[in-house]
């Protein structure tokens, strides 16, 4: 292969890389936000059973 041909594949390589990263980081945040919902809904759902009492 030409040193064109194997510098455009590595460039696409590394591309595709950080997207791959890109992508998973979102899911991360996405999954931590989802877990502070809950965690939210369980506190004020013990607070509304405590007053409940």
């Amino acid at each position: 292969m030409s040193p064109s041909t194997v510098a455009s594949l590595v460039g696409w390589a590394l591309f595709a890389a950080s997207m791959a990263v890109h992508v998973y980081a979102l899911c991360l945040k996405d999954r931590e936000h989802e877990q502070r919902q809950v965690e939210q809904y369980l506190q004020e759902r013990r607070e509304r059973l405590e007053r409940m009492r």
